[in-house]
C-alpha cells in the first residue's frame, strides 16, 4: 500500500470543475527544453497543478491529453526524454519541479504505464537518487516515483543492477534525520526489491548495517513502518549468510521482545520472522518469469506532488493563468453531467473526443 499525504479538507473542498484549454503542446514541448529555467519551473509546476488541483474526471482527461502528445518525451523507450534531460538540469528549482512531476504522474495507473515506457527515464531516477543521500524535496519525489513503479518485475532488476539497495541502506542509516514520507518510500523501495534472489543477495554485504537499522526500527510507533520492516527482513532472513548475521546480532531476542508489545496485525508477523530465522531454508531462485502483474490500483483521491512546494516567481503568472497565456489554441468549457462525481470513464472518454 503506498503511502499518500493527505492534503487539508479545505484544499479538497476547493477542488472544482475547471475550464480546460486546448493547449498548443508543441510549444509547451520546445519550452521545456530551450526555454529560461524560471520558464521550465514554472511550466513543470502548472502541468502538474492541472492533475493535482482538478476533480478526478478533469484530471483523467487532462492526464489523457499530456501522454497523447508525449509531454514528458517518454514515447522512446531507449532514448533520453526531455524530464529526464530535466531532471539532471543544473538549476535546483527546475530539477525538484521535475521530479515532483514524475511524482504525479506515478501517483496514477495510466501515468505510470507511461513514465515506464521509457528504460532510461527510469535509470535518469536511479542515477539522481544515489548521487545523493541529503532527504530534499528532490529527493523525496524521486523516491516515490521509483517506489511506485518497484513492482515491476522488468524494472527491479534495473533498479537493482543500478545499486538501489546499497543506496537505500546508507540513506536508512540517517534515519533520525528522515522525514516520515521518506522513511516510509524508501523502506517500501528496500522491501519490494528483497522480493528478487538479486535485492536479498545484494544486501550480503551490507548484512549486519541493514539489520541493525531493521531490528532498531522494530517498534516503531507506525504500523506502516513496521509492516515495511518485517517484510523486509522476512526476505532477507531467507538467506543463509545474513540469517546467520541475524542470530549474532541477537535478532532473536529483539523480535520475542517486539512480539509481546506490538498489535496482533504487527505480531503475527513477527512469529513468522522469528520463524524464518530459525529455519535453515535456503534462498530460492527467481522463477525467471519477470512478466509484469497488472497495475490495477486505484488512483487515490489525492495525487502527490504538491507537498510542500515553495516555488513562486515575483509577478509571474503560474499555473492555469500560465498555461491560458502562453500555450491555449482555443478555450472550451467541458460538459458536465449534474453529479461529477459519477462520470463513469465511458462517459468522460465521450467528452474527450
Amino acid at each position: 500500500q503506498q503511502q499518500q499525504q493527505q492534503l487539508p479538507r479545505q484544499q479538497k473542498q476547493q477542488q472544482l470543475p475547471q475550464p480546460q484549454q486546448q493547449l498548443d503542446y508543441s510549444k509547451m514541448k520546445s519550452d521545456l527544453k530551450r526555454s529560461s529555467n524560471t520558464r521550465k519551473a514554472l511550466l513543470l509546476q502548472a502541468i502538474r497543478w492541472r492533475l493535482t488541483r482538478s476533480l478526478a474526471p478533469v484530471r483523467d482527461g487532462a492526464l489523457r491529453d499530456f501522454i497523447s502528445n508525449d509531454i514528458l518525451g517518454c514515447a522512446s523507450p531507449s532514448s533520453e526524454c526531455a524530464i529526464g534531460a530535466l531532471l539532471r538540469n543544473g538549476d535546483p528549482g527546475v530539477q525538484e519541479q521535475a521530479a515532483r512531476l514524475v511524482n504525479a504522474f506515478c501517483s496514477m495507473g495510466m501515468g505510470r504505464a507511461y513514465i515506464t515506457q521509457s528504460t532510461h527515464l527510469v535509470r535518469t531516477l536511479c542515477d539522481v537518487a544515489i548521487a545523493r543521500l541529503d532527504d530534499t524535496h528532490t529527493q523525496r519525489n524521486v523516491l516515490g516515483s521509483i517506489q511506485k513503479i518497484s513492482l515491476k518485475k522488468s524494472l527491479q532488476a534495473l533498479m537493482i543492477d543500478a545499486k538501489l539497495p546499497h543506496w537505500l541502506i546508507e540513506f536508512l542509516k540517517g534515519v533520525e534525520s528522515l522525514s516520515d514520507y521518506s522513511l516510509r518510500y524508501a523502506l517500501a523501495l528496500l522491501m519490494n526489491l528483497t522480493l528478487r534472489t538479486a535485492g536479498k543477495k545484494a544486501c550480503i554485504p551490507s548484512g549486519a548495517i541493514i539489520l541493525r537499522l531493521l531490528g532498531d526500527l522494530l517498534e516503531y510507533d507506525d504500523t506502516e513502518v513496521c509492516s515495511y520492516v518485517n517484510g523486509i527482513l522476512y526476505s532477507l532472513l531467507s538467506v543463509p549468510e545474513l540469517r546467520s548475521e541475524g542470530k549474532t546480532l541477537g535478532l532473536g531476542e529483539l523480535l520475542s521482545s517486539s512480539i509481546k508489545t506490538s498489535p496482533p496485525e504487527i505480531k503475527s508477523q513477527l512469529k513468522y520472522i522469528l520463524g524464518q530465522l530459525g529455519s535453515d531454508s535456503t534462498v530460492q531462485e527467481d522463477s525467471g518469469d519477470d512478466a509484469d502483474n497488472e497495475d490495477d490500483e486505484e488512483d487515490p483521491e489525492v495525487i502527490e506532488g504538491d507537498e510542500e512546494d515553495t516555488l513562486t516567481m515575483d509577478e509571474s503568472v503560474t499555473g492555469e493563468t500560465l498555461l491560458a497565456s502562453e500555450y491555449q489554441v482555443s478555450s472550451h468549457l467541458l460538459t458536465f453531467t449534474p453529479d461529477i462525481n459519477i462520470v463513469s470513464s465511458m462517459r468522460w472518454q465521450s467528452l474527450l473526443h
